[in-house]
């Protein structure tokens, strides 16, 4: 058994068009079985607060146990921010700074 963040994506059904990144902790023993666990999850948990799970999740197995100050995502440094590369991103430059705008 492992450890596993999952981050799944979530979004409001309203003109507003919010997004939520819902990061959960699974111990599993597989990858595929702690994002199946963490998609089962985030499907139940969106209703309930006016939001839909759009399909997308990203998992990270955690190289120890959870612990105090741990990282529980993938650790990564870039130069700009790419939260979802799923190939509907644009980045954009706004007074010198990047920003990812979901189309």
């Amino acid at each position: 058994m492992a450890w596993y963040s999952v981050r799944c994506l979530l979004r409001t059904d309203g003109a507003e068009g919010l997004f939520e990144e819902r990061i959960t902790l699974w111990e599993a023993d597989s990858l595929k079985s702690a994002v199946e666990r963490a998609e089962h999850d985030a499907g139940e948990y969106a209703p309930g607060v006016g939001m839909r799970y759009l399909g997308l999740a990203q998992a990270y197995e955690l190289p120890n146990d959870p612990a105090d100050g741990a990282e529980v995502s993938q650790p990564g440094i870039r130069a700009v921010p790419v939260l979802w590369p799923s190939g509907r991103e644009k980045e954009t430059a706004h007074h010198g700074k990047a920003e990812e705008v979901l189309r």
